[in-house]
């Protein structure tokens, strides 16, 4: 019996672009949040060919499908770096240690008491929309691959 879905990576990549859309969408939702922010005052890569000015994080994410022989092996999402510090409420004389935000400098200067309230606080909003519909992806790509692998093989009692 020839294989009863011979399409299966097509169907995977549809899964793999139709998922990383949806994702998309969900993260530009989460950052429309963040009203304030940047809008081509800084730029970034001065002196390199990749100079560009950073852009409001909303209209920064992007996605891409990584390809291996034709089947979507992988997604990645391109945002501006500010949106990591957001995520992790760093930046401006706040940064992370021991997982938590304080104020201070990567190297202290001797001497220096670095006090005052903590205005910064994490955000979640990246990893919410990754982990509320990662496992969605994963349960349909599984079943397509088991199906495939069935159907390949020839295992199935006639």
């Amino acid at each position: 019996m020839p294989n009863s879905n011979p399409n299966w990576i097509n169907e995977q990549n549809t899964v793999v672009k139709g998922w990383a859309n949806m994702v998309t969408s969900k993260l530009k939702s989460s950052a429309l949040r963040f009203r304030k922010g940047k809008s081509g005052m800084v730029i970034r890569g001065v002196g390199t060919k990749n100079q560009h000015a950073e852009d409001k994080l909303v209209n920064s994410i992007g996605r891409k499908i990584y390809m291996a022989s034709g089947l979507a092996e992988g997604i990645g999402f391109k945002i501006e770096r500010h949106g990591i510090f957001v995520h992790k409420g760093v930046g401006n004389g706040y940064i992370m240690q021991n997982g938590m935000v304080i104020r201070g400098a990567r190297k202290p200067k001797p001497g220096k008491i670095y006090s005052g309230p903590i205005n910064r606080r994490p955000v979640n909003w990246f990893n919410t929309q990754i982990d509320a519909y990662a496992p969605d992806l994963a349960n349909k790509i599984a079943a397509i691959n088991a199906d495939a692998v069935i159907n390949e093989l020839n295992v199935r009692i006639k």
